[in-house]
């Protein structure tokens, strides 16, 4: 019994390693979408949101009683740049979890081609 658990785990932890190493190659795309109509602001529950332009008045009283320039680092380095108006979304080039919950093409025998 011990050495069936034994091989599970083994098997799930080289599935898991092989995932892993897969979707750390992938190249990462941006798109810059207008701020209103990106996707995560179609949602029903979203539909009154206000998007915050400005920073709060919090993180301008941390960013003028800090030392560090740790916070201003971050405020200004942004991951990607994007016109004024624009947010950059993620687009993956391919999406390894969605390839195994929604195969694309079966062959005769039934395996993802």
């Amino acid at each position: 019994m011990a050495s069936l658990r034994l091989m599970l785990f083994s098997l799930c932890f080289i599935c898991l390693t092989c995932l892993a190493t897969s979707t750390l190659n992938q190249e990462t795309e941006f798109e810059c979408v207008s701020m209103y109509t990106q996707s995560a602001l179609q949602h029903p529950q979203m539909k009154n949101h206000q998007i915050q332009t400005k920073p709060s008045r919090e993180l301008l009283s941390m960013l003028s009683t800090s030392n560090d320039d740790t916070i201003t680092k971050i405020v200004s380095e942004g991951s990607e740049e994007c016109p004024k108006g624009q947010v950059p979304i993620h687009n993956p080039k391919t999406s390894v979890t969605n390839n195994f919950i929604y195969p694309q093409q079966f062959t005769k025998e039934g395996k993802i081609s």
